[in-house]
């Protein structure tokens, strides 16, 4: 497969009703042709709003796209699988899933 799209899976916890579960958020990002500061592609998602660069080793790096964003890690990233009723659930993925890796070096 193609690395021109990655989905980026961002867990949360429940919210303060006895009914809520922990949930996440998947945006999908396309490749553009940029690069970010350490060389790698970036990705944007459709709205441009959330821009990655993301290593050939699956480093990932958040860049803001706009004032007083709060940027946050994804707890996962991985090219799509394509079946459409495919959606993580977070309590079996988050024990089973090494978080994405931070290349630290041009920080």
């Amino acid at each position: 497969m193609s690395d021109d799209h990655y989905e980026l899976t961002f867990f949360h916890e429940p919210g303060p009703g006895p009914d809520d579960v922990p949930g996440c958020d998947i945006v999908l990002v396309h490749r553009r042709d940029t690069v970010g500061p350490g060389g790698h592609p970036l990705y944007h998602d459709d709205s441009g709003t959330v821009c990655a660069e993301i290593s050939d080793r699956g480093e990932v790096r958040m860049f803001a796209t706009g004032a007083h964003q709060h940027l946050r890690r994804p707890d996962l990233v991985r090219r799509p699988d394509h079946r459409p009723d495919h959606r993580p659930d977070p309590r079996a993925v988050r024990r089973a899933v090494v978080p994405a890796q931070v290349d630290r070096s041009h920080f």
